[in-house]
């Protein structure tokens, strides 16, 4: 649920910072997919107890406004930069970054490399990293940031396909609907107001 906040704190800080005009069509969307997003987190069971879900949810809020930081910065950067310049100069960073914690792990906890684990710290660095953040760098040149932001809605419904088709977990007639409404959402946020209009 709490996820489902970034594109609301990302349209926020783009017209702030970015200058960029908040429809009304825009918010509309945002609140009809973050009430779906909602909906969709409140059908899913817990099957592990959190031991301090209010800390987690602070948590996770401050990564949301991390996330919102980083597409406002990305798409300021744009107009300077290649999406694939800015892809590869947070990955090379990041890469700075966590490799003394990777050193610190791997020799103070016992780690068990498999070629599967292998195959997917590959697709974690080539599809989720390379693919999914260069498109999004590449998405922000082309739209303004608040609108780039809305697609973060889909996340869950992805996350439901794929769930389905690689973990074999059943979707309900309720998550179907959710993921109906997210994608109608996100239809009305990006579709031109003039679509509406021709259609009146």
């Amino acid at each position: 649920m709490i996820t489902s906040l970034m594109p609301i704190i990302t349209a926020m800080a783009a017209g702030y910072f970015l200058k960029e005009i908040i429809s009304k069509q825009l918010i509309i969307g945002s609140l009809i997919a973050m009430s779906a997003a909602i909906w969709l987190s409140l059908q899913g069971s817990t099957s592990i107890s959190s031991p301090n879900p209010l800390l987690g949810n602070f948590f996770e809020l401050l990564a949301m406004a991390c996330g919102a930081g980083y597409t406002i910065t990305a798409r300021y950067l744009s107009n300077k930069y290649s999406a694939l310049f800015i892809t590869a100069i947070q990955v090379f960073i990041g890469a700075i970054f966590f490799t003394p914690l990777f050193i610190y792990e791997y020799n103070t906890i016992p780690m068990n490399f498999t070629f599967n684990s292998f195959l997917w710290t590959i697709y974690l660095g080539v599809v989720v990293t390379l693919a999914g953040y260069g498109l999004y760098n590449y998405a922000l040149t082309k739209i303004p940031a608040s609108k780039a932001a809305v697609f973060i809605y889909l996340i869950p419904v992805f996350t439901l396909i794929l769930a389905y088709f690689v973990l074999n977990e059943k979707l309900s007639f309720f998550e179907f609907i959710a993921c109906f409404v997210i994608m109608f959402g996100v239809f009305v946020s990006e579709v031109s107001s003039s679509w509406f209009k021709k259609r009146k």
